[in-house]
């Protein structure tokens, strides 16, 4: 029987036999046969973006992680880094809460100049952590986004919330101080985000000044002018005047008008 085992390694016929295997949904034989050509070529980082997905598909995403890596990184020391950012946005896609994918593409990113994509990926690599568990991760992912754009207001006031879900009360009131200085206009929401942060009778009492502030009274002088401006306005009635230098001539005595009509 040894001598009808063919053990020699053929590349072609094992990747074909990966390739039918992963369209019948065999992902653990396809694993193997891509192992077996692995095993030859260690640092091919076609095979290694291939085989990356069918360990996320039988529930191992160190080893996932770990091929998807080590395509990227050989696509980026080979020079091509638009494949290196395909290869960890394919990684995201397949496991979206693996905050190192969204850190690696904001990386790359950043190191080509490309600043907005950057912090995009990270933004939405924060959008993937919503549990309260999640908290850390999702702070971080904000920080490192505000590292690229410390304009950004909404992701500011994101990483107070977070902070204060993680009990952490200064740098979440430190997050609002510097949201308060992007945009004054938004004192109403910064104020309730402190109170949340720092429950207080004081803080109760600034934001309900803020709020007293914001909300006009009914018996405003603007809110009455605003009243009088939106009711439709009537239409007068216009009396045409007789200039006084114009006389009205006498009204004929009754029956003047017939005895003239009949001695004509």
């Amino acid at each position: 029987m040894a001598l009808l085992r063919d053990d020699s390694y053929d590349r072609a016929r094992l990747l074909d036999a990966a390739a039918r295997a992963r369209r019948r949904g065999r992902f653990h034989e396809a694993i193997t046969h891509y192992e077996r050509v692995l095993a030859a070529e260690p640092t091919n980082p076609e095979l290694l973006r291939r085989i990356a997905p069918l360990f996320a598909q039988v529930e191992e995403p160190d080893r996932a992680w770990q091929a998807y890596r080590g395509a990227a990184d050989e696509f980026a020391r080979a020079g091509y880094a638009d494949k290196a950012i395909g290869v960890y946005r394919e990684a995201a896609a397949q496991m979206p809460r693996t905050a190192v994918a969204w850190l690696s593409i904001a990386d790359l990113e950043r190191a080509r100049g490309r600043i907005v994509d950057a912090k995009l990926a990270l933004l939405t690599g924060r959008a993937q952590y919503k549990q309260r568990a999640d908290v850390c991760v999702a702070a971080d992912l904000l920080r490192r986004a505000l590292v690229l754009d410390p304009s950004d207001f909404d992701a500011r006031l994101d990483l107070a919330r977070c902070e204060t879900r993680a009990g952490e009360t200064e740098r979440a009131l430190e997050s609002l101080a510097a949201a308060l200085a992007l945009r004054p206009d938004c004192v109403r929401r910064i104020r309730w985000q402190e109170l949340r942060a720092q429950p207080s009778l004081s803080r109760a009492w600034v934001w309900l000044r803020v709020v007293a502030r914001a909300t006009p009274a009914p018996n405003a002088p603007h809110v009455r002018l605003a009243r009088a401006n939106s009711a439709p306005a009537r239409r007068g009635v216009v009396m045409a005047l007789r200039p006084a230098s114009v006389k009205r001539a006498p009204s004929p005595a009754f029956g003047e008008n017939w005895r003239a009509a009949a001695a004509s």
